[in-house]
């Protein structure tokens, strides 16, 4: 997903997770609310810098505001109008069950109760790439090989593999008969240039990191997830706006801003 930031009349291009293409503008003044509540958890109490999202049913654009040091949250009536949303939250070890709410033309009310994620697994599926090349081991040159990846798809794709060392050495000769612009989705290939060769030395030093810090020989991951933290004061003083792209093979590139601001696909 990619984004546009509105910051004192500046386009600043960026890029996020995802399918779809977002943009945020920094909150000025309050304005009347729609929807409004606090969130809380357990373990934390009120939360601050939780992403809350609402998406009207029917439509491919999401509203997303962040709450406060109180846990407090609030979408502006400009950014919502009445009818039935499903809500979701973005904050790395917590949950939310499946939640929706009618907004009527008043202000209503929902406050939103979290559950801390216990497993580990679940919890490594809600980190981004740069939370998990903060939490694997290695050297800054096996990292640096490992970011390599995300040119075509996530890291969680090479640390829930079972591919064992061996496995993983044809798995890495293979990736590079791939081009730069490949995705699971769409494989492309460079056109064969004869028989393929076998691993390189270095393509079978890099799979046996690679199968130290998989799940090739456990059912969980051996070292500790580390996650950044949630926006704070003023970060938290935000809307985003995402909106589905028409493809789930779309990419970022396949969208382009005016000097206006407006998106074209």
């Amino acid at each position: 997903m990619s984004r546009v930031m509105f910051l004192g009349g500046t386009l600043v291009g960026t890029a996020l997770l995802g399918m779809a293409f977002a943009g945020f503008v920094m909150a000025q003044t309050p304005s009347p609310s729609a929807l409004t509540g606090k969130v809380v958890s357990q373990a934390e109490g009120a939360m601050e810098g939780v992403l809350i999202g609402a998406k009207r049913e029917g439509s491919t654009i999401t509203t997303w505001v962040v709450s406060n040091a109180q846990g407090q949250y609030s979408f502006p009536r400009n950014r919502m109008e009445p009818g039935k949303y499903a809500i979701s939250i973005r904050a790395v070890g917590y949950e939310l069950p499946g939640t929706s709410v009618d907004v009527a033309a008043q202000p209503t009310p929902l406050d939103l109760r979290l559950n801390k994620v216990t497993s580990t697994s679940k919890l490594a599926l809600q980190l981004s790439d740069g939370e998990l090349l903060m939490s694997v081991p290695g050297t800054p040159g096996q990292k640096l090989l490992l970011g390599g990846c995300v040119n075509c798809h996530t890291l969680q794709r090479v640390l829930f593999s079972r591919y064992n060392a061996d496995e993983m050495a044809q798995v890495l000769q293979r990736m590079t008969t791939h081009t730069n612009n490949s995705s699971p989705m769409h494989p492309w290939t460079h056109p064969s240039e004869g028989p393929a060769r076998p691993p390189t030395v270095g393509q079978i030093a890099f799979a046996k990191y690679l199968s130290a810090i998989n799940m090739s020989s456990a059912d969980t991951f051996e070292f500790s997830l580390k996650t950044l933290p949630r926006p704070k004061g003023k970060a938290t003083q935000v809307i985003y706006t995402t909106y589905d792209l028409p493809r789930p093979d779309a990419a970022p590139h396949d969208e382009v801003f005016d000097a206006q601001g407006n998106v074209w696909y």
